[in-house]
């Protein structure tokens, strides 16, 4: 039956890729209170940038860079 399939001689020893499930953690939470203190705000370097994250007057989130 092989010889009808042209694989005579052919030896399949490739590896059986199993599919593998990665678990990921949850992201977490940290309160702007945490993060910002009572200065309202924080400058955060990020690839080479630099980001500037405030309370805004109506207590909103605001992140310039």
């Amino acid at each position: 039956m092989l010889e009808q399939s042209g694989l005579v001689g052919v030896v399949m020893n490739e590896p059986i890729q199993k599919k593998v499930t990665l678990r990921r953690r949850a992201p977490e939470k940290v309160s702007s209170k945490q993060l910002l203190g009572e200065t309202k705000k924080l400058f955060i370097h990020h690839a080479g940038s630099e980001y500037t994250l405030r309370i805004t007057a109506n207590n909103k989130l605001i992140l310039t860079k």
